[in-house]
Parts: structure tokens; C-alpha cells; sequence
């Protein structure tokens, strides 16, 4: 079994490429687990004067989108994940034999 972990800061994109990424499934045939989008955030305040002014603070937030794939597959087949990836998503994969 292979779990692949796709993660996005951009929502938008990332879930097109789900969408994608489940059609190619459904074409070839191979069984799979798509389990529920996991969204983490992460706040970062920051001051805006770095003498006086204690109270002027910036607030920014960064929200990371991911999806995880569970699928039973060989060597060949995997690389249909690799081939079609683009540059804003991040691919992380986990082996269990």
C-alpha cells in the first residue's frame, strides 16, 4: 500500500488537481482511499515598529490545504503521480509493504 500526501497553500488548485488526480484513478481501474482534506493554519504576529509602540501589531496567517491518497499499486503505475505534478503542490509519499 501507498500513501501519497498532497499539500497546497492554494485551495483552489489543489483540489482541481483531486479532481484530476481521481479521474486518471477511475480510468485505469485502481482501487482507492481518499480520505477527508486536512487544513492546518498557522498565525504569525509580528510588531510594526521595532523601537516604541508596543501595541501596533501586524496579525498574517498561512493556511495549508491537504488531501491524502491510499492506493495499491506497482512500480509502473506510480509513476502516473509523478509525471503530472505541478509546481505548487508538494507530493509526499510513505511505503508500507
Amino acid at each position: 500500500m501507498i500513501t501519497l500526501i498532497y499539500s497546497s497553500f492554494l485551495k483552489k488548485s489543489l483540489f482541481t488537481f483531486k479532481h484530476f488526480l481521481l479521474s486518471i484513478l477511475k480510468k485505469n481501474q485502481i482501487t482507492y482511499v481518499l480520505q477527508p482534506v486536512i487544513t492546518t493554519h498557522k498565525y504569525i504576529t509580528l510588531l510594526k515598529s521595532p523601537h516604541i509602540n508596543k501595541r501596533a501589531k501586524e496579525n498574517f496567517q498561512s493556511t495549508l490545504y491537504k488531501f491524502i491518497l491510499k492506493i495499491v499499486l506497482n512500480k509502473t503505475q506510480l509513476r502516473l503521480f509523478f509525471l503530472n505534478l505541478p509546481k505548487f503542490i508538494h507530493l509526499k509519499t510513505i511505503l508500507k509493504i
